[in-house]
């Protein structure tokens, strides 16, 4: 069963436990959204209830627009050529396909997308993290939209 998006989002629903956000500017490569326009976020997670505390931060972010969710690892590397995500929020343990091992695909299949690790024990998984490609490992207690736009701007031309 797929994990759906927090009530009152305008959705179409895709089979596969993921809904894409309607209402989304046709997909855009990265580097358009590191010049101006906001950036187009995935959030990956198996728990609906940090899904819905992640849509809500994305939200109160400025430079960050959702795109849509993903239940699942495989899920996300699925929906890659559809969302075209610049940044993925990506749980490290999830069932079946973990966050490293997503990571490590997402950086295959969409080279220059920003990859933040999120968990709930983040300790001693930033040595990992950085070989799969990901630019940060976050504690899930801690991710609040100054969070994100710091994160966000971190990988901004010129920093």
């Amino acid at each position: 069963m797929g994990i759906a998006a927090p009530l009152g989002l305008d959705r179409n629903r895709i089979g596969g436990g993921v809904d894409v956000l309607g209402g989304c500017e046709p997909a855009a490569d990265v580097v358009p959204a590191r010049e101006g326009r906001r950036a187009r976020v995935l959030v990956v997670d198996d728990s609906p209830a940090f899904l819905g505390a992640a849509v809500s931060v994305v939200g109160a972010t400025p430079s960050l627009r959702l795109v849509g969710v993903a239940g699942s690892g495989v899920r996300a590397i699925e929906l890659l050529p559809e969302l075209r995500p610049d940044l993925v929020l990506l749980d490290v343990n999830m069932p079946g396909m973990e966050g490293i091992e997503t990571a490590e695909i997402i950086q295959e299949e969409r080279p220059g997308a920003v990859v933040v690790l999120v968990s709930a024990e983040p300790a001693g998984l930033e040595a990992a993290g950085h070989a799969a490609g990901a630019v940060a490992v976050v504690d899930k207690r801690t991710i609040r939209p100054d969070t994100l736009e710091a994160l966000w701007s971190e990988q901004l031309p010129g920093r």
